[in-house]
Order: structure tokens, then sequence, then C-alpha cells
């Protein structure tokens, strides 16, 4: 059996997973439009094309594409895996171990996952960095994959690394070299020996607005609330009005000369005055839950933005400005 023969064996278990598996994806809330997912379809099997012509480049591409789109386990395990078969490496370990933290991965799949760490490990550098969360990672220049804190060292290629850590205006760095299949730790990333705290003028705050969605509905309802309640209190006035209008003789308690037409209005408006109660009693409920919500209900933190620009933007198809904010 060639070398190209058994590559194509140990990959199509992942293939023929992902071929079977890609139809039958649910369309999600926040999934993107059909069209969008009709052309994630297409880039997938393209992508399977050009892995059975040998063409992984072109392959991981393609499957990069489609899991940007769809987010299912089995394209992202096609990606890490025509990712390894092409040479890049780093990026194909990634992927395999966001793949294994994945509970969606299928069972059958995640072994054969760990096995390709393990190959790749012995080809990459690892390094242990130890920073808090909430801080931001780059290594040589390029943001890390995960977040920290880490659960275990960052792969990076053999070779020598510059790694950042910054939170806020505060800033660590430290250098290391590391080869191929060994580890390093990432020392000199001091953050003061205690807590990290934001520097002054960059703590988050919570926005204002919009505010959250359980207030406005709460909100909406008082409002309803409030106009039923003022106008069936007005209907039930008018109603009284007209009873009072057409006072006569006594009739079963009723007064007036037409005992039905009186007793039919102040049924009326008995009901009218009941139902605005109730609105009035419901609006108020309503409007203290809306306050509640407006001060409790956890939202989006405001981000400082240190810096704005805008660029103009020249494209194939069109042009413009382009602002962007650095934060």
């Amino acid at each position: 059996m060639t070398w190209q023969e058994r590559r194509n064996k140990r990959f199509s278990s992942a293939v023929l997973a992902a071929a079977l598996f890609v139809p039958l994806v649910p369309a999600r809330a926040f999934a993107q439009s059909d069209a969008a997912r009709t052309d994630a379809y297409a880039r997938f099997n393209e992508g399977l094309a050009l892995h059975d012509a040998g063409n992984d480049e072109q392959a991981r591409v393609k499957f990069s594409q489609a899991y940007a789109v769809l987010q299912t386990p089995n394209i992202l395990f096609n990606l890490a895996r025509s990712e390894q078969l092409s040479g890049h490496l780093l990026e194909a370990s990634q992927h395999f171990r966001r793949f294994v933290r994945d509970p969606r991965a299928p069972a059958d799949l995640v072994p054969k996952a760990k096995a390709n760490i393990d190959d790749l490990a012995k080809a990459l550098g690892h390094v242990a960095v130890d920073a808090p969360k909430g801080a931001r990672i780059l290594i040589d220049d390029q943001p890390s994959f995960e977040e920290p804190p880490f659960a275990e060292p960052l792969d990076v290629e053999a070779g020598h690394h510059v790694i950042v850590a910054r939170f806020g205006k505060r800033e660590s760095r430290c250098e290391v070299d590391v080869a191929a299949g060994a580890s390093a730790t990432a020392t000199g990333l001091d953050f003061g020996g205690g807590p990290l705290v934001e520097p002054p003028g960059t703590e988050t705050k919570k926005l204002a607005f919009p505010p959250p969605t359980p207030s406005l509905i709460l909100g909406g309802v008082a409002v309803v609330g409030l106009g039923l309640g003022v106008g069936f209190a007005t209907a039930s006035q008018s109603k009284k009005s007209d009873l009072d209008s057409t006072t006569g003789p006594g009739c079963g308690g009723v007064p007036g000369p037409d005992c039905q037409t009186r007793s039919d209005l102040k049924s009326s408006a008995d009901t009218s005055a009941t139902i605005a109660t109730v609105s009035y009693v419901v609006s108020g409920v309503a409007l203290a839950g809306a306050l509640v919500t407006w001060f409790v209900w956890p939202r989006k933190a405001a981000v400082p933005v240190t810096g704005l620009s805008l660029t103009p933007s020249v494209g194939p198809k069109n042009g413009g400005l382009r602002l962007q904010a650095s934060f």
C-alpha cells in the first residue's frame, strides 16, 4: 500500500462521518441564512472532492469556509486532518484539541483525534503560560488560540517566540526557545504578585442602553395595562353618566322606566370598572418588574475605546471608508 493510499484510508472514516452528518444538521436560532448554509455545504463537498484528488492544501481551505458557517465537529475533524496532511501542523493540533473538547464530537472519532494530537506533539513545541483570566496573550504578535487561564501548555512551532500578556494598559512579556517535541515555561509574566486590577480609566461599565430584554417586555406590558385601564375606566364613567341621565321610577332596584336597558348599562359599567382595576394592577406589577430587571439583570459591559481610525477601503467591486476602533 502506497503512502497516498494509507493517507486516504486514514482520512476516509472522518470524511464518511462528516458526509453522513452534514445533511442532518438542524437549523439553529443563530444560524446563518439558508443561502449561506447552502454555500457552506457546497464548500464542504468541494473539500471532499479536493481531498480525493490528493489536494489537501485546497481541501483545508474549503473545510475552513464550511466550518465557519456550519460549526459542526465532523467538519472540524476534516479541517484538522486536511491541515495535518498539508503540513499546517500548528493549526491542525489546535483544531484537533478543539474537536476533543466539543461535547458534540462523535465518540468514535475522539480517540483518532487524540492519536493525531500525540503525533503532532512530536513536531511542535509546547509553552506553559501562567496568565490570569482576562489577560490577552500574544505569541509572536498573534493572539493565542485559547484564552487564559490555560489548562495545558500552548502549542507553538519549534524555535524562538515572544510571549506577551496584556490587560488594559498593563503589559508583561518574555522570550522562549523551544525545540520540536520539547516543552518550555514562559517566565517573567509578572502581574505584581496579586489579583490583576484594571488600570484607572479602563473599568468596564454596564451599558444603560439598550436595556435588558425582560425590562423591555415588562415595560411594554405596563404601558399596555395602563392604556387598557384608562380606556375601560373612561368607558365605565361614560356608562354611569348614561345611567344617571335616565333616572326614573324604580324597577326591581334599577331606576328608570326601561328596566332592561338600565340593567344592561349598570352591568356594563361595573364590568368596565373591574377590567380597569385589573389593568391598573397588572400595569403596576409589570412596571415594578421592569425597574427591578433594569438594575439587576446581567447585561453587556461597555469596553473603553482607546483609538479610532478612518481609512479608505477599496475592493474589486466597491469602495468606501472603513471605521476601525481599538480597545
